[in-house]
């Protein structure tokens, strides 16, 4: 089944099993374009499990999922205006709770999931809010300036259950001298979890940033979900 949603600039669709028997996940992506009904359906084709999954488009992209400013880095781009714990606290206040209280009772655990720059806001949304237990990061941003050593340096309001980090094997391939540590740098996150006792996942796909979008999504959900499965479906 299917819900949409309004809320301020944000178009929210709501994708969810006509019938909920126990408590089940939901998942959070934030989409830089309209790919939640592509996903959704790739996911029902491949699991086994029943999810909700919340789809948010209509996102100012460079402004609210960047932590602090950053000058663009191409001409025919924005600049990045750092605004991405106002967009948490949107998605706390607002957000969520007008889409949970759709299932009253029926949500196990919540995970976050986005792609290149919403790859890293997800991450770095465990700096800043304490309300997911799992984050699934595809081809994450994690070239952005000081974030690595800001992750290291602050303590998570809450560590999560879980982490899945992705990236394709061309992404470090560019002459772009940031863009081409994200590989190094996505490491150092997946090797701090790992010392921190998170569990977690580096995947290396196929091709550059851009190919299989939605099939990377979807591999770093399924990942979570299977591998999670006691927690999130506990009887």
């Amino acid at each position: 089944m299917k819900k949409e949603i309004i809320i301020g600039q944000k178009h929210i669709t709501v994708f969810f099993p006509e019938t909920i028997v126990k408590k089940i996940p939901i998942i959070y992506l934030n989409s830089y374009e309209e790919k939640g009904e592509e996903i959704y359906q790739i996911l029902k084709k491949n699991c086994f499990y029943d999810f909700i999954l919340v789809s948010i488009s209509q996102i100012d992209w460079n402004r609210e999922l960047s932590p602090w400013y950053m000058t663009r880095m191409f001409s025919k781009e924005e600049d990045y205006l750092g605004e991405a714990n106002s967009y948490l606290q949107e998605m706390v206040d607002f957000i969520l709770p007008s889409v949970e209280a759709l299932f009253p009772n029926q949500i196990s655990e919540r995970i976050l999931v986005g792609y290149s720059l919403a790859g890293l806001f997800a991450f770095y949304s465990l700096y800043v809010v304490d309300c997911f237990s799992f984050i699934v990061s595809c081809s994450g941003s994690m070239w952005y300036p000081h974030f690595v050593e800001f992750a290291l340096k602050h303590d998570m309001l809450c560590p999560p259950k879980a982490v899945y980090f992705s990236l394709g094997k061309k992404e470090a391939n560019t002459k772009n001298s940031l863009m081409s540590t994200v590989y190094e740098r996505t490491c150092e996150l997946q090797n701090f979890c790992c010392r921190k006792k998170i569990v977690s996942v580096m995947e290396e796909n196929e091709g550059g940033h851009f190919q299989d979008v939605s099939l990377r999504i979807v591999k770093g959900i399924l990942w979570i979900l299977e591998t999670n499965k006691e927690i999130l479906y506990e009887e």
